[in-house]
């Protein structure tokens, strides 16, 4: 009994005692009091249906018909209405219990509204990176430290003739134009380090022409919780072309004139 009362008020979850046949509070604890607002006084001695703790009547038939049905309420999800009449969102589990010969319901709820609001960021952080790897005019891909891409965006795939399918799965080293693999491994070291690297990449697209990339490199974690590299890239390849062209004409004109 000691053990029982010292969790039940030192908890910061609430904590509450009902009586079964009429939903009256037998007894609250200090976490029930600062999620709901009201004071103990305010509470013991009456119904949750008096104090319209329930915000969802639904949630409320849902809760009472699985407990008479089995005993227990195992992770509820419902609303609840605080005194000033804002709403918050608890995880609540429950269990009938014998008190003097009568059935007592002891309930434990948790506000999860900050959880949801962390989900709900996160969803949002996805949905925004998902817009912006899809979208963005540059090239995009994601790969494992062994070179694997674990993605690769419409930009990217275009640049090198590819369909999204049949490069995803494949090792970098398959469409990068490299003879020295240890270049590769060295960079990754480097990325992994924390640093960002910016560099020119050959690789070569479907057609098994090379193509000139300007590529900008960091470390990211990926879903699994392991460490992967994304990689941003501009196609150059039409840019170099163009500039060697124009280094070749200086070059010609310089030549005319010397002889002139």
């Amino acid at each position: 009994e000691e053990r029982f009362r010292t969790v039940f008020h030192t908890s910061p979850i609430s904590i509450t005692i009902n009586r079964l046949d009429d939903g009256q509070y037998v007894e609250i604890n200090g976490g029930f009091t600062k999620i709901s607002g009201y004071t103990i006084e305010e509470v013991v001695g009456k119904s949750s249906s008096e104090l319209n703790i329930w915000a969802d009547q639904n949630d409320f038939k849902k809760f009472y018909a699985e407990l008479k049905t089995t005993g227990r309420v195992d992770d509820l999800e419902a609303k609840f209405m605080r005194k000033d009449g804002t709403i918050l969102t608890g995880l609540m589990s429950a269990a009938i219990l014998n008190i003097k010969g009568i059935p007592h319901v002891l309930s434990v709820t948790r506000n999860i509204d900050e959880i949801m609001k962390a989900q709900e960021a996160l969803v949002n952080q996805e949905k925004h990176y998902r817009a912006l790897f899809d979208l963005s005019p540059s090239g995009i891909i994601v790969e494992d430290t062994d070179g694997t891409i674990i993605e690769a965006n419409e930009a990217y795939c275009k640049a090198l003739g590819y369909r999204q399918q049949e490069l995803i799965g494949k090792n970098i080293k398959v469409i990068a134009n490299t003879d020295q693999p240890s270049s590769i491994t060295n960079n990754i070291k480097e990325i992994l380090k924390g640093n960002i690297l910016i560099h020119e990449v050959t690789n070569i697209d479907k057609g098994g022409s090379l193509r000139s990339l300007e590529l900008k490199e960091t470390a990211v974690t990926l879903p699994n919780g392991k460490i992967g590299i994304l990689s941003v890239s501009n196609d150059i390849t039409e840019r170099k072309h163009a500039f060697e062209e124009l280094q070749k004409s200086r070059q010609e004109y310089r030549s005319l004139s010397a002889h002139l």
